[in-house]
């Protein structure tokens, strides 16, 4: 089975398809794709050996039950849908499509019919800190791409009568 991935992030629709082992990439809306702006679409690169190193890293962390078409795909499907916007998101995310890997490969192995108590400890253990890790896999790419801001959005504010409200940056006072 082989799936169609489109890119979301750049100006044009990039769609890319692996079978049997060649990526064919066409542009929804006619022309060229330069293999530059599929590179930047993937990894948030510009540099051939450093896709094709990354792609193989990300792809090389997939079970053996993916065949060598579909587990590409998947990889290609979640670089576009995360859109990497430099290469440290791109291996930031691969490294993030690694953990997720692994982890639901250890649930999976947990819930193995023939697996042992032990057997089921031991994955669950495994699935529980690779969790942990992606969770700070996460929180580190949302801190890189909100440049170490934290964003704080208050949705509701009640001011009750006589009250009074300050809209707007407020610096805290030395004290």
């Amino acid at each position: 089975m082989t799936n169609d991935i489109e890119a979301k992030n750049t100006k044009r629709k990039i769609s890319a398809k692996l079978k049997d082992g060649t990526l064919k990439v066409t542009c929804n809306e006619g022309g060229e794709v330069k293999a530059h702006e599929l590179y930047t679409s993937m990894f948030g690169v510009n540099n051939e050996a450093v896709h094709d190193t990354l792609l193989s890293q990300a792809i090389n962390t997939l079970p053996s039950t993916y065949s060598n078409d579909d587990g590409c795909n998947y990889v290609i499907s979640m670089l576009l849908e995360l859109k990497p916007q430099n290469g440290l998101e791109g291996m930031l995310i691969s490294q993030m499509i690694a953990t997720h890997n692994m982890s639901m490969d250890m649930s999976r192995r947990a819930t193995l019919p023939e697996q042992t108590i032990e057997g089921v400890s031991e994955n669950v253990k495994r699935s529980v800190k690779l969790m942990q890790t992606f969770t700070a896999q996460l929180t580190t790419l949302q801190k890189m791409r909100n440049k170490g801001q934290q964003v704080i959005q208050v949705q509701h504010v009640n001011v009750e009568s006589g009250g009074q409200a300050i809209v707007g940056n407020i610096d805290g006072g030395k004290g």
